[in-house]
């Protein structure tokens, strides 16, 4: 699998920071296709707005190019979702 650090890197110690975590395992093409392993976190401001992420898994690459724009656009994890994902 593949492994992509985006923007800031996890600190436990920022005080009123988000971190948000997601796995890989249970997504249905993933499944079908036997590659459902890995997953992601993200990290944001108290605000919502998105400084970092990382993640591990099959074909990384493709959603870390699109979290690195939402972080340099200053992109909230909600806005982020509103956009088309193909």
């Amino acid at each position: 699998p593949q492994i992509a650090l985006i923007g800031e890197a996890y600190d436990g110690d920022v005080q009123g920071r988000l971190t948000g975590r997601m796995s890989f395992e249970d997504q249905g093409r993933a499944r079908i296709e036997g590659r459902n392993q890995g997953g992601m976190r993200l990290y944001a401001e108290s605000d919502g707005r998105l400084v970092g992420a990382e993640m591990i898994g099959p074909d990384v690459e493709h959603l870390a190019h699109i979290l690195a724009f939402a972080i340099a656009d200053g992109h909230t994890a909600q806005t982020l979702r509103q956009r088309p994902f193909y």
